[in-house]
């Protein structure tokens, strides 16, 4: 895993295009990634499914699944919970120092991830439809 000084942009954008090719869904960046790089599903509000940050290179989720969260602890991750300010940060979940060669050690357990979150996303732009 990367340490916490810092990954640079570049590194940042990589990561989160490592994250978008492990999904089949129509996913973007971002339109000018600086400190934050969101991966975007869908139109706002609500848009982003994963965030990666600089601030001691956090990677967050959205993930409901308990059994998802034990196997990401199982492969060596922790998922922390991020507080809960807003509806929009329930299930939110940051990971520290996700490399991509995390990601590519991980592939499946990233994959399920990535997939998680853009559920999770859209079940909530669903239910503010109804």
């Amino acid at each position: 895993m990367v340490s916490d000084s810092g990954i640079t942009l570049n590194e940042r954008v990589e990561l989160a295009k490592n994250l978008m090719e492990l999904s089949n869904e129509p996913l973007s960046l971002t339109d000018k990634p600086r400190n934050y790089i969101a991966i975007e599903v869908g139109f706002k509000p609500n848009k982003n499914a994963i965030g990666i940050s600089k601030h001691r290179d956090r990677v967050s989720f959205l993930v409901r699944s308990t059994d998802l969260l034990r196997r990401l602890e199982m492969a060596g991750f922790t998922p922390v919970p991020v507080p809960q300010t807003r509806p929009m940060m329930k299930d939110k979940y940051f990971i520290f120092g996700v490399s991509k060669e995390d990601i590519n050690r991980h592939q499946a357990l990233f994959r399920e991830a990535v997939k998680e979150s853009i559920e999770t996303v859209r079940s909530r732009k669903s239910k503010k439809n109804r």
